[in-house]
């Protein structure tokens, strides 16, 4: 595991909350791979905003969406990066992360 990887791993160690913890991987994603970030909980048809970029151009972008434990959470990219972007190594790692916050 490289340690962009790892560096992504320990975040949820080192936030003090769900809230903090996902501005901490949107500038991380951010950094890595240029592009805008933004972290959602997903409450059936409404994306409440947790972290990140805030309002971006949410229809020409990349969107992800994953369950962790009872909730949904989901991802936006602007602009998409394509293949570039790593999902299926990262979204166990975003499982992990927002899971340790649900007690």
């Amino acid at each position: 595991m490289t340690s962009f990887y790892k560096k992504l791993e320990g975040l949820s160690h080192g936030s003090g909350n769900e809230t903090d913890y996902a501005e901490k991987v949107a500038e991380l994603l951010s950094d890595k791979f240029g592009v805008s970030v933004t972290l959602c909980e997903i409450f059936s048809k409404r994306w409440s905003f947790l972290g990140g970029a805030g309002l971006s151009h949410a229809g020409a972008a990349r969107r992800e969406v994953f369950d962790a434990g009872s909730r949904c959470y989901g991802l936006l990219l602007y602009p998409d990066p394509g293949n570039s972007f790593p999902w299926v190594r990262l979204k166990p790692l975003l499982i992990k992360g927002f899971s340790s916050f649900l007690a």
